[in-house]
């Protein structure tokens, strides 16, 4: 959290989302898709569209750090309700899957492959495995959490679709 002179605000700086929180009110306030959420905590509850804001954040609109917030003030009533996201506080890869994972065999190999999403996500025996920034993940589990893998020698990964 950063604090903005002069106003009751601060806001989220290692995140690429504007979430900004009103000290005095405790209430956190995110930017989403040209209208407002709020809520009373960061990581739990419901978030909610708002077409109220603290008085701050005027002067937010006309800062230069927050061009984007001058479309979005006053704030509108949102047309839907927002998509769900989760907010963590490690780092986090989202890895997404069109529908349940289809498994495809890697012809010549003892390896398979998730065929339904963008990822680098393969199984082998009872393991899945994730490639991220060059750095391989395993789980055994699609829904739970993953390990980092430790790999013995040298090992090139390639990174291109099969």
């Amino acid at each position: 959290m950063a604090a903005i002179e002069s106003t009751q605000l601060e806001f989220v700086v290692n995140t690429d989302r504007d979430i900004f929180r009103h000290k005095q009110s405790g209430t956190w306030y995110m930017l989403d898709q040209g209208s407002w959420l709020s809520n009373n905590m960061l990581s739990g509850g419901t978030w909610s569209g708002t077409t109220s804001l603290p008085g701050d954040f005027l002067t937010l609109q006309l800062n230069s750090y927050w061009p984007q917030l001058a479309k979005a003030i006053p704030p509108r009533t949102r047309q839907r309700p927002p998509m769900p996201f989760v907010i963590s506080y490690e780092p986090t890869e989202l890895i997404l899957i069109d529908g349940e994972a289809v498994i495809d065999k890697i012809p010549g190999t003892v390896l398979r492959f998730v065929k339904n999403t963008s990822s680098d996500l393969f199984l082998f025996a009872d393991r899945y495995y994730l490639l991220v920034s060059g750095r391989w993940f395993s789980t055994k589990n699609l829904e739970r959490q993953w390990s980092a893998v430790k790999v013995a020698g040298s090992v090139r990964a390639n990174s291109s679709r099969p």
